[in-house]
């Protein structure tokens, strides 16, 4: 892979760990200060709340890639796998960003604490 295709897929992995970290850090501080075990009480069960959140940074990603591509596009980038290229980078970002927030939301209910969260990512 030529580095001019690297330097143009490096912003979509930041952009899905910068999400994850992100999420992750929220959840600690939510645990943290007790706003879980309030949203613990609705009827909705602890895997929906996790699902949800992975979700929606999932989702917010996959919007932020999908400007980017566009973007990228405007500007004079050439994807040469075309469209399908397009869209299996989008879902690996998007599967990136759920594989890497689900460690972190392992990390955030064993700890609670967003500084180790945030540790655990340099």
């Amino acid at each position: 892979m030529p580095y001019r295709d690297f330097a143009f897929t490096a912003p979509f992995i930041q952009v899905s760990l910068l999400a994850a970290v992100s999420t992750s850090t929220l959840l600690a501080y939510d645990i943290e200060h007790g706003f879980l075990d309030r949203l613990l009480l609705t009827p909705a069960s602890g895997v929906a709340i996790l699902v949800g959140h992975l979700a929606g940074a999932a989702v917010v990603v996959g919007v932020q890639v999908v400007l980017y591509l566009v973007v990228g596009l405007i500007i004079g980038v050439h994807i040469e796998s075309g469209f399908a290229g397009a869209l299996v980078l989008v879902m690996l970002i998007v599967l990136m960003t759920v594989g890497i927030g689900g460690i972190g939301t392992f990390v955030a209910l064993r700890t609670g604490s967003p500084e180790t969260v945030q540790g655990v990512f340099p």
